[in-house]
């Protein structure tokens, strides 16, 4: 489909005003059936082809305005401008015809397309996209998800000329557009998945969360969020009455955070993954479990909890007769608390699944899972290859329990990788930004002449 251009007669822009209503729809269905996500190319003629292109003499059709048709104007002719000028002194008045070089995101049009098609989009112009192109079906954790722009903040980019339109006539359909279309998402979006984010950009992650209203699904991974972040995003979680299920990797939790979220009412899953709970965060999530109506299964894997934190755990299974599966992963779990999980799910009738695979719990934590293996599914090295049997036993619950250890940390590292280098990115910045008081004690200092 093609649209008239620039300079259009009467019957033309009445028909680009009807079209401009729907626009949005050559974009906006990437998660439809038959089209699994948009591809765009952002970047712009590199600088080698367009020296080539000069020295064929080529040419490019332009409307003149003073002549009131389409003439076609040598490449040579265009001037190189910043920001639309070509000169300190360039104006509206300039005759000159300037090379448009802003950049793919800097242009109103194309930054709405990009929102409009988000979160199904991928720019095929970088390197590393093959791989992307051959999948079927795109993951947020194959690329990073940019958060979409709300309208207030589409609207400060055009007001602070961030955004370039060429023709400012543009500017308020695209606007009004924008925000149909940010309001339509955000009414139907159920299924939320967001990896990769930079520090930058967690601030509108939390200003976006509270505007999902049908949301049941949240994902977040690989990321770095404040403390004071972390409970504002919590609590905003929480406080959405559709939410069922919350996985969180690769994010440092606070205690307080975890209390807020595992408290949310009609949450059915809860996993955090390796989010560094400890002995703390367990108790915390021990806690909301020990009363909780609709919590059906619980993750906690790759934590660093301890004795105390499946302790605090197995006081909660006690009196909770609603969760159906337990996982603690790769912690830190010894024997004691293994035989203590083992004797609260002698009376808890509703868990059906326990994983505690690598972990330490020794010759008398496997004895102990044994015994509660007939009624329920217990995951652990030790009991399917005997371990308290023989030392050989022992040698392959050892090595499977290394080669475990390298598969997760392979899979791992590049997030946890990209959260220390987005928290050290905040701590340089926080050093930076000087706070509120010490502006006004540097603004009271007297000037030296």
């Amino acid at each position: 489909m093609s649209l008239p251009q620039f300079k259009r007669s009467a019957e033309e822009q009445t028909c680009f005003q009807r079209a401009m209503k729907h626009m949005h729809l050559f974009y906006a269905n990437s998660s439809a059936f038959f089209c699994k996500s948009v591809w765009r190319l952002e970047d712009l003629t590199p600088a080698g082809v367009k020296r080539q292109q000069i020295r064929q003499r080529r040419t490019i059709p332009v409307y003149i305005l003073a002549e009131g048709k389409v003439v076609e104007v040598p490449l040579k002719r265009l001037k190189r401008s910043i920001g639309g000028k070509c000169s300190s002194s360039c104006d509206e008045s300039c005759r000159n015809l300037h090379a448009n070089d802003i950049v793919y995101l800097g242009r109103g049009w194309c930054r709405a397309e990009f929102e409009w098609a988000k979160p199904y989009t991928v720019d095929i112009s970088r390197r590393g996209v093959c791989l992307r192109r051959c999948c079927a079906q795109y993951d947020s954790n194959f690329h990073r998800f940019s958060l979409p722009w709300t309208p207030e903040a589409f609207q400060r980019s055009v007001a602070t000329h961030a955004l370039k339109f060429t023709h400012r006539g543009d500017i308020g359909p695209v606007l009004e557009l924008q925000r149909t279309v940010f309001q339509q998402k955000v009414a139907t979006l159920e299924n939320f998945d967001c990896s990769w984010l930079p520090f930058h950009e967690v601030h509108d992650l939390v200003e976006l969360v509270p505007l999902l209203q049908v949301v049941q699904d949240f994902t977040l991974s690989a990321a770095h969020v404040a403390k004071s972040q972390q409970l504002a995003l919590a609590t905003a979680l929480a406080t959405r009455q559709t939410l069922q299920t919350v996985q969180i990797n690769c994010v440092q939790l606070s205690p307080d955070a975890v209390q807020v979220l595992a408290a949310a009412p009609r949450l059915h899953t809860l996993w955090l993954n390796d989010c560094g709970l400890g002995d703390a965060g367990a108790g915390v999530v021990a806690n909301a479990l020990a009363q909780h109506p609709t919590l059906r299964e619980v993750e906690l894997p790759f934590n660093s909890i301890g004795n105390h934190g499946a302790t605090a755990l197995a006081k909660a299974l006690v009196t909770n007769h609603v969760l159906e599966e337990l996982n603690l992963e790769g912690n830190k779990i010894r024997s004691r608390g293994a035989v203590a999980l083992t004797e609260a799910l002698r009376s808890n009738g509703s868990v059906r699944r326990l994983v505690i695979e690598n972990n330490p719990i020794g010759s008398q934590g496997v004895r102990a899972l044994r015994r509660v293996a007939e009624r329920i599914e217990v995951v652990h090295e030790g009991l399917e290859r005997n371990a308290d049997a023989s030392w050989c036993g022992w040698m392959c619950c050892i090595l499977i329990r290394v080669f475990a250890w390298i598969f997760f940390t392979m899979i791992f590292l590049p997030m946890r990788c990209f959260s220390w280098r987005q928290r050290a990115i905040a701590c340089i910045s926080a050093r930076r930004k000087p706070s509120q008081p010490e502006k006004i004690e540097k603004m009271k200092r007297p000037l030296d002449v």
